[in-house]
């Protein structure tokens, strides 16, 4: 990690440890010069995979590489000397061991709660909240990164109801979520962390109620065409035909033929059955009358015959 070391040593070192470095004489700045020919927003110098490059950010007497103006941007590397009106700020590499300690947390276990670095320098270096913990330069910190621009104890992190609290411990230069400063927030996922020039981005637990959470919509469109299916099918067998009604006159013509079929068959029935002994007594008569007429007959042939 490089170092802008003021070559007139007015000020101490600085890493350019963040993403985005900012120079300028507003209080905002990454590295703040009161100088006055110094602007508000000066210059800013941005870290990309490793590489650091600087930008000039409208000044009024603009800014110089090696004593060259730059229009747009240039590339900065250990050595090169930056000019801003009157002040010039040299890139420098510090020799191992002096400043560039590797940063440490103290853990022991998997948290659900994270920090993770954002600063090229700390290759995405992610640190487990367990509890209650302190970031700052101090080697008893929980979270120790010995870079100046941290405070001492800079600010505490820890779980409250199962959820990341930061609290700033009245350090220098602040503590910031999303860009606001703040003495003390409640985090989310997502939130970026900053404490004076160095960025973190907080990692909250995987079931966080305040993370949206996309589930796999399951496919009804099998049970859906078979339901369809099934409604056509009973609709169909509805509107079939139904068999013509039986013609009421009709049905009244036959029931009156069938109703005197069977009145004319029992009145017949009846008949005979009324007049059999009448037609047996006439036939006695009869029979009795024939045999008085015979009887008279064979008297009378009798009488003429005889002397």
């Amino acid at each position: 990690m490089l170092k802008l070391q003021f070559r007139d040593r007015r000020q101490e070192p600085v890493w350019l440890a963040d993403e985005t470095f900012t120079i300028g004489r507003n209080g905002n700045n990454s590295l703040v010069i009161n100088a006055p020919e110094i602007s508000d927003k000066h210059a800013e110098i941005s870290q990309l995979n490793g590489s650091l490059t600087i930008r000039d950010i409208g000044s009024l007497g603009g800014t110089f590489v090696n004593d060259q103006k730059i229009d747009d941007s240039a590339t900065l590397k250990a050595g090169d000397v930056i000019k801003l009106g009157n002040v010039e700020l040299e890139v420098i590499k510090p020799h191992p061991g002096v400043g560039e300690e590797t940063p440490t947390a103290l853990h022991n276990a998997e948290s659900e709660w994270k920090v993770v670095a954002t600063a090229s320098w700390m290759n995405s270096q992610q640190f487990d909240i367990q509890g209650t913990m302190v970031i700052g330069r101090e080697s008893t910190c929980e979270i120790n990164i010995p870079v100046e621009y941290l405070s001492r104890r800079h600010a505490e992190l820890s779980i409250q109801g199962g959820k990341l609290v930061v609290r700033d411990l009245e350090s220098a230069n602040g503590t910031y979520v999303n860009g606001r400063r703040v003495t003390e927030a409640t985090l989310q996922d997502g939130d970026k962390l900053k404490f004076d020039v160095l960025t973190f981005t907080v990692k909250g637990p995987q079931h966080d109620p305040n993370k949206t959470i996309i589930r796999q919509v399951k496919d009804f469109k099998p049970q859906l065409e078979q339901a369809r299916q099934e409604q056509a099918r009973k609709k169909a067998q509805t509107q079939q035909p139904a068999p013509p009604p039986a013609d009421p006159a009709a049905a009244t013509v036959s029931r009156s033929g069938a109703a005197r079929q069977t009145s004319e068959g029992r009145s017949g029935s009846n008949w005979e059955t009324q007049t059999a002994p009448q037609h047996k007594s006439n036939n006695t008569m009869l029979m009795a009358l024939a045999v008085v007429v015979i009887g008279a007959a064979l008297a009378g042939i009798a009488y003429v015959l005889l002397p």
